[in-house]
């Protein structure tokens, strides 16, 4: 049987995640905050005559929460609502495969229809979500705020999901998310032409030797493509299409025989880890990004996440996960003769600026999205340290980079299961009458009856 890992997902609102909430009425509901934590909740008016806010008793007022894409995701588990209900007020869910929404019928999951008026509660969701398919690898909660009482209103926190996973945390940090974020953002244009020897609205860049360049580069687009000889200042561009597959290259309009051609290509770095120590990267592989070695800074700490099945008394609690102040990674990137050093240099430092968010709750710096878990990481960039434009041996340049993902939680043990507690007994204490020092003293009916007792200890006695 496949060794599957248990994780605990936790969706607390926040500032960060506004833009990826959906309101179905921004005037009746809203994300704000009263009691210094964020949540969504119904939008009232203040009533001048009772002095307190009134809330709409609409039954149909939702809130569709971000989308979750964990590619490792092998089934889902169990759910709990993060939330605040006051004596009238409800929250319902329903769930969506990324396509549809569904709800439970009791026997199944079905597609809601514009006629549905139908909602779940946390208790059926979390009952029944393991029949949910997985196979999309993504999942939303829509929720459905509603309250009968006009003073009162309900409060969505967020939500907890587990499921159950297959994935390494630092090979999908690394392998699977790091480097092909690298592939995609250091994209760089390069200087290209070519003699078209007939005249044609046509030519493919791996098979007319005019064009093929001698590096084999992977040209994954083409920016512009320009008449070298009746445009030289680059003003008109004939580009209609281009497939990568294929190479083929089709212009606006047909272009006389003998002329040049200038082309701006997009050109898509390899991106490796060296895990051989060779001595030279040979031309064949430029232009590329090497991540030569890599280091960690973390430590165990003694940090919690628990999902409790209310309906059920069921408990999970994954522990003492590392704290990763920050992996850091240094980078060569190598070109050939024919490539822009100083363009794929400047890709670097775009990859800082393009990607930067300023938020309150993250530094500066693009963020990363894991494959596995889809959970982000803040990035750091260190500069380039050095440059040498001078070819080296291989007819090579390089540059030198540095890239710190930071401040994240590795959930490396598997999630325990845990008891709830859902009762309790205790003796009511009797506040009232006067004890002996450090005395305890229970009666049958006690004035704090009903409430979480205290032991009794008169002030002005030192404890012994």
């Amino acid at each position: 049987m496949a060794d599957y890992k248990r994780y605990i997902y936790s969706v607390e609102l926040q500032e960060l995640l506004r833009s990826e909430l959906t309101f179905s009425d921004p005037d009746k509901i809203r994300m704000y905050s009263d009691d210094e934590r964020l949540g969504v909740r119904l939008r009232g008016t203040y009533n001048k005559w009772s002095k307190r806010m009134q809330f709409p008793l609409d039954t149909d007022i939702n809130c569709r929460l971000p989308v979750w894409r964990p590619q490792a995701v092998k089934g889902w588990l169990a759910f709990e609502e993060l939330s605040y209900k006051p004596e009238g007020t409800a929250i319902g869910w329903r769930v969506s495969d990324g396509t549809d929404d569904y709800w439970y019928t009791g026997g199944s999951w079905v597609v809601v229809t514009p006629l549905d008026m139908e909602w779940n509660t946390e208790a059926e969701i979390c009952d029944n979500l393991e029949t949910f398919p997985h196979a999309q690898k993504q999942i939303q909660f829509i929720a459905k705020l509603s309250t009968t009482e006009r003073y009162n209103n309900p409060v969505l926190y967020g939500y907890r999901l587990m499921i159950n996973a297959q994935f390494d945390w630092f090979e999908d940090l690394v392998l699977r998310s790091l480097i092909p974020r690298l592939r995609e953002d250091f994209r760089f244009v390069m200087d290209w032409s070519g003699e078209l020897e007939v005249a044609t609205d046509k030519f493919s860049m791996q098979n007319d030797e005019n064009f093929k360049p001698e590096e084999a580069l992977n040209i994954v687009g083409i920016d512009a493509v320009y008449n070298e000889e009746s445009d030289s200042e680059h003003e008109t561009d004939l580009l209609d299409s281009f497939d990568a597959a294929t190479g083929e290259v089709v212009l606006t309009a047909s272009v006389p025989a003998n002329t040049r051609l200038f082309l701006r290509l997009i050109i898509e770095p390899e991106v490796a880890i060296n895990y051989t120590n060779q001595d030279y990267i040979e031309i064949a592989k430029t232009p590329c990004i090497v991540v030569d070695n890599f280091s960690i800074n973390a430590r165990q700490v003694f940090a919690s996440m628990e999902l409790v099945d209310k309906a059920n008394a069921k408990g999970y609690k994954a522990s003492a996960p590392l704290w990763v102040d920050e992996m850091r990674f240094n980078c060569t990137m190598l070109v050939g003769k024919v490539v822009s050093a100083i363009r794929l240099m400047t890709k670097a430092w775009a990859f800082i600026v393009n990607g930067a968010t300023q938020q309150s709750n993250h530094p500066v710096g693009p963020i990363l999205k894991t494959r596995a878990l889809d959970l982000p990481h803040t990035i750091k960039f260190r500069m380039p340290s050095s440059y040498n434009p001078k070819p080296d041996l291989t007819d090579g340049k390089n540059t030198t980079f540095g890239i710190t993902v930071c401040n994240f939680y590795a959930w490396l043990r598997d999630v325990e299961d845990k008891p709830v507690v859902t009762s309790f007994n205790y003796t009511p204490i009797d506040d009232r009458r006067t004890v002996g020092p450090n005395e305890r003293f229970g009666l049958p009916q006690a004035l704090n009856a009903g409430q979480i007792p205290f032991l009794y200890k008169k002030p002005d006695i030192e404890e012994r």
